[in-house]
Protein backbone atom coordinates (compact mmCIF):
# COMPACT_ATOMS: atom_id res chain seq x y z
CA UNK A 1 0.00 0.00 0.00
CA UNK A 2 2.37 2.23 0.92
CA UNK A 3 4.31 1.62 -2.41
CA UNK A 4 1.15 2.09 -4.67
CA UNK A 5 0.66 5.82 -2.42
CA UNK A 6 4.30 6.86 -3.37
CA UNK A 7 3.28 6.32 -7.26
CA UNK A 8 0.47 7.38 -6.89
CA UNK A 9 2.56 10.84 -5.90
CA UNK A 10 4.93 10.55 -8.49
CA UNK A 11 2.49 10.70 -11.35
CA UNK A 12 0.34 12.90 -10.25
CA UNK A 13 3.60 15.38 -9.96
CA UNK A 14 4.56 14.61 -13.74
CA UNK A 15 1.56 15.28 -15.02
CA UNK A 16 1.28 18.80 -13.04
CA UNK A 17 5.11 19.33 -14.44
CA UNK A 18 5.90 17.67 -17.74
CA UNK A 19 8.99 17.05 -18.62
CA UNK A 20 10.99 20.11 -21.16
CA UNK A 21 8.41 22.43 -19.33
CA UNK A 22 9.50 26.20 -19.64
CA UNK A 23 11.31 27.61 -16.52
CA UNK A 24 10.34 30.74 -15.96
CA UNK A 25 12.99 33.40 -16.94
CA UNK A 26 14.19 36.61 -14.41
CA UNK A 27 13.23 40.23 -16.52
CA UNK A 28 15.53 41.62 -18.64
CA UNK A 29 17.39 44.89 -17.87
CA UNK A 30 16.24 47.57 -20.12
CA UNK A 31 18.85 49.94 -19.17
CA UNK A 32 21.02 51.35 -22.18
CA UNK A 33 18.57 50.69 -24.59
CA UNK A 34 15.83 52.99 -26.76
CA UNK A 35 13.33 52.55 -24.06
CA UNK A 36 15.69 53.69 -21.21
CA UNK A 37 19.08 55.24 -23.08
CA UNK A 38 22.08 55.51 -20.32
CA UNK A 39 22.45 59.37 -19.58
CA UNK A 40 26.31 60.06 -18.35
CA UNK A 41 26.79 63.40 -16.26
CA UNK A 42 29.93 65.25 -17.43
CA UNK A 43 31.41 67.39 -14.92
CA UNK A 44 33.35 70.43 -15.56
CA UNK A 45 37.18 70.29 -15.61
CA UNK A 46 38.24 72.28 -12.51
CA UNK A 47 39.28 75.77 -15.08
CA UNK A 48 43.24 77.03 -14.56
CA UNK A 49 43.98 80.53 -13.86
CA UNK A 50 44.70 81.07 -17.33
CA UNK A 51 41.21 79.80 -18.83
CA UNK A 52 39.34 82.36 -16.55
CA UNK A 53 41.45 85.09 -17.84
CA UNK A 54 40.92 84.00 -21.84
CA UNK A 55 36.47 83.36 -20.04
CA UNK A 56 37.08 87.27 -18.99
CA UNK A 57 38.82 88.53 -22.45
CA UNK A 58 36.28 86.75 -24.50
CA UNK A 59 33.10 88.58 -22.31
CA UNK A 60 35.34 91.53 -22.89
CA UNK A 61 35.76 91.12 -26.26
CA UNK A 62 31.75 90.48 -26.66
CA UNK A 63 31.03 93.24 -25.16
CA UNK A 64 32.96 95.55 -26.93
CA UNK A 65 31.14 94.25 -30.30
CA UNK A 66 27.98 94.81 -28.94
CA UNK A 67 28.57 98.79 -27.60
CA UNK A 68 30.20 99.03 -31.17
CA UNK A 69 27.08 97.25 -32.79
CA UNK A 70 24.68 99.73 -30.62
CA UNK A 71 26.52 102.59 -31.39
CA UNK A 72 27.16 102.24 -35.52
CA UNK A 73 22.76 101.53 -35.02
CA UNK A 74 22.87 104.99 -33.66
CA UNK A 75 25.31 106.69 -36.06
CA UNK A 76 23.00 105.52 -38.70
CA UNK A 77 19.77 106.59 -36.74
CA UNK A 78 21.63 110.09 -36.30
CA UNK A 79 22.92 110.29 -40.41
CA UNK A 80 19.63 109.52 -41.49
CA UNK A 81 18.39 112.73 -39.40
CA UNK A 82 21.00 114.96 -40.29
CA UNK A 83 20.09 113.86 -44.07
CA UNK A 84 16.60 114.35 -43.58
CA UNK A 85 17.40 117.66 -42.12
CA UNK A 86 19.98 118.64 -44.72
CA UNK A 87 17.56 117.75 -47.38
CA UNK A 88 15.03 119.77 -45.39
CA UNK A 89 17.10 122.75 -44.82
CA UNK A 90 18.58 122.39 -48.95
CA UNK A 91 14.65 122.59 -49.52
CA UNK A 92 13.95 125.63 -47.31
CA UNK A 93 16.49 127.04 -48.79
CA UNK A 94 15.52 126.68 -52.61
CA UNK A 95 12.16 128.25 -51.22
CA UNK A 96 13.23 131.08 -50.07
CA UNK A 97 15.95 131.73 -53.35
CA UNK A 98 12.87 131.58 -54.99
CA UNK A 99 10.93 133.83 -53.32
CA UNK A 100 13.44 136.08 -53.01
CA UNK A 101 14.05 135.41 -57.23
CA UNK A 102 10.37 136.18 -57.32
CA UNK A 103 10.48 139.17 -55.15
CA UNK A 104 13.52 141.06 -57.05
CA UNK A 105 11.74 140.51 -59.95
CA UNK A 106 8.55 141.90 -59.24
CA UNK A 107 10.26 144.49 -57.72
CA UNK A 108 11.82 145.57 -60.49
CA UNK A 109 8.83 145.33 -62.46
CA UNK A 110 6.97 146.95 -59.82
CA UNK A 111 9.63 150.37 -60.74
CA UNK A 112 9.56 149.84 -64.31
CA UNK A 113 5.62 150.11 -64.08
CA UNK A 114 5.77 153.14 -61.78
CA UNK A 115 8.94 155.03 -63.58
CA UNK A 116 7.41 154.21 -67.62
CA UNK A 117 5.97 156.86 -69.37
CA UNK A 118 2.70 157.39 -69.24
CA UNK A 119 1.52 159.61 -72.23
CA UNK A 120 -2.20 160.75 -73.30
CA UNK A 121 -2.90 163.24 -75.92
CA UNK A 122 -5.16 166.48 -76.73
CA UNK A 123 -5.12 169.54 -78.85
CA UNK A 124 -7.01 172.96 -79.66
CA UNK A 125 -8.67 174.80 -82.19
CA UNK A 126 -5.92 177.06 -84.02
CA UNK A 127 -6.26 179.74 -86.65
CA UNK A 128 -6.70 178.96 -90.52
CA UNK A 129 -9.06 176.45 -89.40
CA UNK A 130 -6.36 173.84 -88.43
CA UNK A 131 -5.99 171.42 -84.97
CA UNK A 132 -2.79 171.67 -82.54
CA UNK A 133 -2.18 168.21 -81.59
CA UNK A 134 -0.90 168.24 -78.05
CA UNK A 135 0.69 165.36 -76.08
CA UNK A 136 1.25 164.90 -72.25
CA UNK A 137 3.68 162.53 -70.22
CA UNK A 138 2.67 161.53 -66.61
CA UNK A 139 5.52 159.10 -66.12
CA UNK A 140 8.79 159.29 -64.90
CA UNK A 141 10.97 158.67 -67.48
CA UNK A 142 11.14 160.34 -71.33
CA UNK A 143 8.48 159.35 -74.34
CA UNK A 144 10.62 159.17 -77.32
CA UNK A 145 8.19 160.11 -79.84
CA UNK A 146 8.77 158.47 -83.06
CA UNK A 147 5.09 158.96 -85.42
CA UNK A 148 1.82 160.82 -85.23
CA UNK A 149 -1.07 159.03 -86.73
CA UNK A 150 -4.24 160.84 -86.97
CA UNK A 151 -7.78 161.27 -88.77
CA UNK A 152 -11.24 162.32 -88.95
CA UNK A 153 -15.04 161.19 -89.45
CA UNK A 154 -18.19 162.12 -88.43
CA UNK A 155 -18.51 162.75 -84.38
CA UNK A 156 -21.96 161.41 -84.66
CA UNK A 157 -20.84 158.38 -86.44
CA UNK A 158 -17.62 156.83 -85.02
CA UNK A 159 -16.49 153.64 -86.82
CA UNK A 160 -15.90 150.54 -85.10
CA UNK A 161 -12.22 151.12 -86.01
CA UNK A 162 -10.17 153.95 -86.57
CA UNK A 163 -9.11 154.70 -90.10
CA UNK A 164 -5.55 156.34 -89.91
CA UNK A 165 -5.28 157.97 -92.88
CA UNK A 166 -2.15 160.59 -92.69
CA UNK A 167 1.09 159.40 -90.51
CA UNK A 168 3.55 162.70 -89.79
CA UNK A 169 7.38 161.52 -88.74
CA UNK A 170 8.18 163.40 -85.69
CA UNK A 171 11.13 162.92 -83.72
CA UNK A 172 10.83 164.57 -80.36
CA UNK A 173 11.17 163.53 -76.72
CA UNK A 174 8.79 164.19 -74.19
CA UNK A 175 9.97 165.00 -70.73
CA UNK A 176 8.20 163.40 -67.50
CA UNK A 177 5.87 165.80 -66.46
CA UNK A 178 5.40 167.70 -69.97
CA UNK A 179 1.85 168.60 -69.90
CA UNK A 180 -0.06 170.04 -73.42
CA UNK A 181 3.45 169.82 -75.40
CA UNK A 182 2.54 170.69 -79.20
CA UNK A 183 4.09 168.77 -81.35
CA UNK A 184 1.99 169.01 -84.42
CA UNK A 185 -0.72 171.14 -86.68
CA UNK A 186 -2.78 169.82 -89.07
CA UNK A 187 -5.68 171.31 -91.39
CA UNK A 188 -8.97 170.50 -90.20
CA UNK A 189 -11.24 168.16 -92.65
CA UNK A 190 -13.71 170.31 -94.32
CA UNK A 191 -17.45 168.34 -93.84
CA UNK A 192 -21.14 169.15 -93.71
CA UNK A 193 -21.52 167.09 -89.98
CA UNK A 194 -19.55 167.97 -86.94
CA UNK A 195 -15.91 166.51 -86.93
CA UNK A 196 -13.57 164.26 -84.59
CA UNK A 197 -9.86 164.02 -84.95
CA UNK A 198 -8.63 160.72 -83.78
CA UNK A 199 -4.53 160.49 -83.53
CA UNK A 200 -2.73 157.48 -82.28
CA UNK A 201 1.30 158.23 -80.86
CA UNK A 202 4.57 155.82 -81.63
CA UNK A 203 6.77 156.41 -79.30
CA UNK A 204 9.76 154.16 -77.31
CA UNK A 205 9.71 154.08 -73.71
CA UNK A 206 13.21 152.95 -71.74
CA UNK A 207 11.31 149.99 -70.22
CA UNK A 208 8.99 148.54 -72.34
CA UNK A 209 9.97 149.56 -76.18
CA UNK A 210 7.59 150.75 -78.90
CA UNK A 211 4.75 152.12 -76.89
CA UNK A 212 1.25 153.75 -78.47
CA UNK A 213 -1.27 155.46 -77.01
CA UNK A 214 -4.56 157.50 -78.61
CA UNK A 215 -7.34 159.93 -77.86
CA UNK A 216 -10.27 160.89 -79.63
CA UNK A 217 -11.95 164.70 -79.46
CA UNK A 218 -15.02 166.11 -81.42
CA UNK A 219 -14.14 169.19 -82.76
CA UNK A 220 -17.06 172.06 -81.60
CA UNK A 221 -17.34 174.65 -84.33
CA UNK A 222 -16.46 178.01 -82.52
CA UNK A 223 -14.93 176.56 -79.71
CA UNK A 224 -10.69 176.93 -79.07
CA UNK A 225 -11.04 173.64 -77.11
CA UNK A 226 -12.57 170.16 -78.64
CA UNK A 227 -14.75 167.90 -76.34
CA UNK A 228 -14.06 164.43 -74.88
CA UNK A 229 -16.36 161.56 -76.70
CA UNK A 230 -16.60 157.68 -75.71
CA UNK A 231 -14.90 155.83 -78.16
CA UNK A 232 -13.95 151.43 -78.60
CA UNK A 233 -10.45 150.85 -77.02
CA UNK A 234 -9.27 151.36 -80.58
CA UNK A 235 -9.33 154.49 -80.36
CA UNK A 236 -8.07 155.37 -76.87
CA UNK A 237 -5.85 152.40 -75.55
CA UNK A 238 -2.36 151.99 -75.04
CA UNK A 239 -0.11 149.16 -76.23
CA UNK A 240 3.46 148.57 -75.43
CA UNK A 241 6.46 146.08 -77.18
CA UNK A 242 5.27 146.81 -80.76
CA UNK A 243 1.86 145.27 -80.66
CA UNK A 244 0.23 147.60 -82.54
CA UNK A 245 0.30 147.45 -86.24
CA UNK A 246 -0.25 150.82 -88.17
CA UNK A 247 -2.46 150.97 -91.10
CA UNK A 248 -0.13 150.73 -93.55
CA UNK A 249 3.79 151.23 -93.58
CA UNK A 250 5.20 155.26 -94.37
Amino acid sequence: MLMRAIWTVLFMLAVTYPAGSQQLQPERDQRGTEEIPLIVKVLPAEQTEADRARDAEERERKAREAELVLFTGQLADYTHSLYVTTAALAFGTGVLILVGIGTAFWDHHSQKRRERTYVSGGGQVARGNRFEIHINNHGRTEARLKWIWFGFCDAAKIPPVPEYSTPISWRDAVAPGAHSHRVATVPIQLAPTEQAIFVRFVYDDIYFGECTAGFIVRIIPGEKYPEPIRADDAYISRTQRERWKPPFQP
